[in-house]
């Protein structure tokens, strides 16, 4: 990336270290360098900005356990957040934007934020995929690496993938008779 004469090879640099820095957060010696060099080399404008906000974001909610997936992957040549489909129990479907380093908690507290949820207690974010349903809860769990599995289950199983058959949904998963959401 550095004196690389070959433009289309430099810019696939730059999404590969943008897709690494989606997924991983470097070492706290080696930040400040990592710093450096993306302030020093990244060409300036949009595609600058959107490596240091993939970094930040990794850094506040951690690495992801499985490798990018094909959307987040044609996001980051296009340096744009991924936008999802939220539907919820009434048949309601909210658009959200995601990056990779975005969790379940952030989607339920805007989803509950939009609708006016004054009480999220139970609420929880679902993917499905073919005959699989999976609770993402409403906690740490990445959205990317949901898509991922998803992914990978598709190759394991030797499903064709036409177009992404994942979806998501948000629903109250806890009852408790004991809460008093007043």
């Amino acid at each position: 990336m550095t004196r690389n004469p070959s433009g289309s090879s430099c810019a696939r640099g730059w999404i590969l270290l943008s897709l690494c820095l989606g997924c991983f957060t470097p070492t706290d010696r080696f930040l400040p360098y990592l710093q450096c060099f993306i302030r020093q080399t990244c060409p300036a404008g949009r595609f600058a900005e959107y490596i240091e906000s993939k970094l930040k974001r990794t850094l506040s909610n951690g690495t992801r356990n499985y490798p990018p997936n094909s959307v987040e992957i044609q996001a980051s040549k296009m340096r744009k957040p991924v936008s999802i489909h939220i539907t919820f129990m009434d048949g309601t479907i909210i658009t959200v934007c995601v990056d990779s380093a975005t969790t379940s908690r952030e989607i339920c507290d805007e989803l509950a934020e939009c609708i006016s949820l004054k009480d999220s207690f139970g609420f929880s974010l679902y993917i499905t995929y073919f005959d699989k349903v999976v609770s993402l809860g409403c906690g740490m769990d990445h959205i990317m690496d949901a898509i991922s599995q998803c992914e990978q289950y598709a190759t394991e199983t030797a499903k064709e993938v036409v177009n992404p058959l994942w979806r998501f949904f948000y629903r109250k998963e806890i009852f408790s008779p004991w809460h008093d959401p007043r």
